[in-house]
């Protein structure tokens, strides 16, 4: 799982259609480290980088042992990553309301980003 600490990144479909801009803050991997979706484990999804940016990577053990300790926030990641299937399946919504959910989004992707990467380092200390 990769977290966006800064840059921006284009998320397209095999198609070439763009999905999403992802921004500081900003998650991308939890859907198939989490097996949602039809697709089970597999990428849904192409993301690239727009310019220079700097991500922190969650490994997949790192990522299920936090959500071993904090099971409420596998249930929010995994409502999160079905919400973003079902908004990537839809057609290109308004950029008013892109940038509305983009800024939802990117105040809960901080506080879970936070929330993970300090479970990481505890994790990683006490090991």
């Amino acid at each position: 799982m990769f977290i966006v600490k800064q840059g921006m990144l284009q998320v397209t479909a095999d198609d070439g259609r763009a999905l999403a801009t992802l921004s500081d803050g900003s998650y991308f991997g939890e859907i198939s480290l989490l097996n949602v979706g039809k697709n089970g484990n597999r990428r849904t999804a192409n993301v690239r980088s727009v310019g220079y940016s700097d991500l922190f990577c969650l490994r997949k053990e790192d990522l299920l042992h936090a959500l071993n300790d904090y099971p409420e926030m596998r249930e929010v990641l995994k409502e999160a990553a079905r919400k973003k299937l079902a908004r990537d399946a839809k057609p290109q919504q308004s950029e008013e309301n892109q940038e509305t959910e983009r800024k939802i989004s990117f105040t809960n992707s901080v506080e879970l980003a936070d929330t993970l990467v300090n479970v990481s380092r505890i994790w990683r200390n006490s090991s």
